[in-house]
Parts: C-alpha cells; structure tokens; sequence
C-alpha cells in the first residue's frame, strides 16, 4: 500500500490539497452564513429590498473570489506550458 491508505500506489498523483483552495472555500461559506443571517433578519424587519441587495453583494463578492481564483489557476498554467 502507498501512503494514502486504501490505494494501492501513489501513481504519481499529487493527492494534497493546497492551503489556498481551502481558504477559498472557508471564505465562500463564511460570506455566505452571514448574507443568509443578514437576509433574514431585514426580511423579518419588512425590509425586503434591503434583504435581496444583501445577497446580490454577497454573490458579488463570491464571484469576484471564483474570478480572481480561476486567473490563478490560467497564469500558473500559463506558466507551466511556457517554453
């Protein structure tokens, strides 16, 4: 056995996850715990535009995190494939 308990070798497979990936998602959930306590509390004051302007900022920022994470990902293979 590998190093990975059940499988049966490495086969040259990076199997770690990379500290950044999961700060990513820490965040994502952590923005998107508090659009939903905020949506709800100013749906329940009456406040229901407020409440839809507080999600379309949250998946604002959300999508400028997935944005910004995807041109990671271009630029390192962008730099891996150059010559």
């Amino acid at each position: 056995k590998g190093s990975h308990g059940s499988l049966p070798c490495d086969c040259g497979v990076n199997r770690e996850v990379s500290p950044v990936n999961v700060a990513i998602i820490w965040q994502i959930a952590g923005i998107a715990l508090l659009v939903i306590v905020v949506h709800a509390v100013l749906k329940s004051a009456g406040r229901d535009e407020f409440a839809w302007l507080t999600v379309l900022a949250g998946l604002s920022v959300v999508l400028y995190l997935a944005v910004r994470t995807v041109n990671d990902l271009f630029q390192t293979v962008r730099t891996l494939f150059q010559f």
